[in-house]
């Protein structure tokens, strides 16, 4: 087989895959990740029931993957060149809003998730280590631009980060009847960011 034929199949593939994540991260949003079949996934994928089959052995195997498939499509609302603002601060509060509202609304898929990646036996591809390694990129951007202390470990802030994030998350995961939105979550954030600003350049 040629290499185009070969890098034609692979896009085709790799589109495939895309149409299952994003149909089933639709229809898990709308329904429920236990009311939601294989068979509306791949209906709503137009693609063949078999064909899920190809990439997972069951809608569980699939948390994972649409996860990190979810933290790829945050991550591209980072790109300056796509409009988000040059103020690497602001795409930290960019990221961790995106993430939120991600998460709040969709509580039992949020629970799944970490139960499966808690359950792993094997190393898997971890969502939370895009994630970490996002924010310690615009942690380290906003240290070299003076929007952050530079005396302090960027690794440290980026984790207190997550952590401000899901501490705002697991009450809201536990109570059924909290509303989904995060109240605390741009507080939390901001007073944390404010704490570890840096110096005003001319101050």
């Amino acid at each position: 087989m040629i290499a185009g034929e070969l890098s034609k199949r692979a896009r085709k593939k790799q589109e495939t895959l895309e149409r299952l994540l994003a149909a089933a991260w639709d229809l898990y949003r709308c329904k429920g990740f236990d009311a939601t079949t294989v068979a509306e996934i791949t209906e709503a994928a137009e693609v063949a029931k078999g064909t899920f089959f190809n990439y997972f052995s069951s809608k569980e195997e699939m948390l994972l993957p649409l996860a990190a498939w979810r933290m790829s499509k945050l991550s591209d609302r980072l790109n300056v060149s796509s409009g988000a603002p040059m103020s690497p601060m602001a795409r930290i509060c960019l990221l961790l809003r995106g993430l939120a509202d991600d998460i709040l609304p969709n509580r039992d898929l949020a629970l799944r998730t970490v139960s499966t990646l808690l359950c792993q036996r094997t190393e898997p591809a971890k969502p939370a280590r895009p994630l970490q390694r996002i924010l310690l990129d615009l942690v380290r951007e906003a240290q070299a631009a003076g929007e952050i202390r530079d005396d302090v470990d960027p690794r440290l802030v980026s984790r207190f980060l997550i952590v401000g994030l899901f501490s705002d998350f697991w009450p809201h995961a536990q109570d059924e009847e909290a509303p989904g939105k995060a109240i605390g979550v741009e507080q939390v954030t901001k007073i944390l960011l404010q704490g570890l600003a840096g110096r005003i350049k001319g101050g």
